[in-house]
């Protein structure tokens, strides 16, 4: 089963402060960590926009990309910024979504990008719970910062 976005939190800091990653050289390395199938690796929402991995691991680097825990070093690449190497220290087995929230500027990040950080059905979708067939409905794509 494909992890839902918030546990690839710490995975990709993780690779993040190993040195530089984009988007796409990720998804390889968390399909493995996670021992993905080639079928749930190829799974797509059912708008076929997207691979599922794709989506959700995009959505972990946004996150982690407005909490100020990676940087961008040069277009579509990201290093873990020192904030992301202390976390990762006080943080050695899990990153959750309630720690990026207690972070400094978190709320005015998501301001920043001038729409709410939120609604219910994007909640559904990302904890992988929006009914099936429904996922068609919503078509938000993680924003490149």
């Amino acid at each position: 089963m494909i992890p839902t976005f918030d546990h690839f939190l710490r995975p990709i800091l993780a690779l993040a402060a190993k040195g530089p990653i984009t988007r796409r050289s990720i998804q390889p390395l968390l399909a493995e960590q996670f021992k993905l199938t080639e079928a749930e690796v190829l799974q797509r929402f059912p708008s076929g926009s997207s691979t599922i991995l794709a989506n959700r691991s995009g959505w972990a680097m946004t996150f982690l990309t407005k909490a100020g825990l990676i940087e961008k070093v040069s277009p579509k690449t990201y290093s873990a910024s020192p904030a992301g190497l202390e976390i990762l220290k006080s943080h050695p087995s899990e990153i959750t979504e309630a720690d990026l929230k207690q972070l400094p500027g978190w709320e005015e990040a998501w301001e920043a990008c001038g729409r709410p950080e939120w609604d219910g059905l994007h909640r559904l979708r990302l904890a992988g719970r929006l009914p099936r067939g429904r996922a068609d409905l919503l078509r938000l794509q993680p924003r490149r910062s």
